[in-house]
C-alpha cells in the first residue's frame, strides 16, 4: 500500500476545512482549492476552528502536514490534475 503524503481538496464549503485539517494533522500535505477567493478566506478561519477541536481532542498527530488555501481558475481546472505533479522513481 503506498503512503499518502499529498491531497488536494476541492471546494472550501462545509466540510472542506475540516477535512483539510484533519489531513494536515495525519500529515498529509493539503491543498484547498475554490473558485471563490471569499470562500478561501472563510475556509481559512474553519481549518483554524477544525485543528483546534483537534488539538482539544487530543487525536493523533502526524509528522509534517499542513494546509493551504489556493485558488482554482475553473472547477474543472481543479478537476483535471494540473496541479498533480508526476515524480520519477
Amino acid at each position: 500500500m503506498a503512503d499518502v503524503r499529498r491531497a488536494a481538496i476541492i471546494g472550501t464549503g462545509t466540510m472542506g476545512p475540516g477535512m483539510g485539517a484533519v489531513l494536515a494533522r495525519a500529515g498529509i500535505d493539503t491543498a484547498l482549492y475554490d473558485i471563490s477567493p471569499e470562500a478561501l478566506e472563510r475556509a481559512k478561519g474553519g481549518v483554524e476552528l477544525a485543528s483546534g477541536v483537534l488539538e482539544r481532542l487530543d487525536a493523533v498527530e502526524g509528522d509534517g502536514g499542513g494546509v493551504r488555501c489556493a485558488p482554482a481558475p475553473s472547477a474543472s481546472w481543479a478537476c483535471t490534475g494540473r496541479t498533480r505533479r508526476t515524480s520519477s522513481r
